[in-house]
């Protein structure tokens, strides 16, 4: 395997001062992988998270669902972020704030559109 490296590498510096063209090197690396001459990196082993069960509320207000649905373009040129709060078991829209940003901070802050009547709630 060194001895074909060499020679290659003796075969690329030769086409340099020759003026040849040479392949792209993808094509170099297809060439060496057909004849088994690339040695092939360590083996990542990924980690697999494993995820809670989702959850099945039979009552209203079991559980809440935040989400933002999606992002569109005032007239004066400034974005919308409608971020809506709803039941999960009885798909009741509770909440529908229009926020500046998509962040974390700005969704936060959309809790006073909820009376504090209302907060009482299982899981959110």
């Amino acid at each position: 395997m060194r001895a074909e490296r060499e020679r290659f590498n003796r075969w690329r510096v030769a086409s340099r001062k020759t003026h040849i063209t040479l392949p792209a090197i993808n094509t170099v690396h297809a060439v060496l992988d057909c004849h088994g001459l690339v040695s092939r990196g360590r083996v990542r082993h990924l980690f697999k998270s494993q995820g809670t069960g989702l959850s099945t509320p039979t009552q209203p207000n079991d559980l809440w669902r935040a989400d933002y649905k999606g992002e569109f373009v005032l007239a004066d040129r400034r974005y919308c972020y409608p971020l809506t709060i709803t039941d999960f078991a009885s798909r009741y829209l509770l909440c529908c704030e229009a926020l500046k940003g998509g962040r974390q901070r700005s969704a936060r802050s959309a809790s006073p559109c909820m009376p504090p009547q209302c907060l009482v709630r299982r899981a959110f």
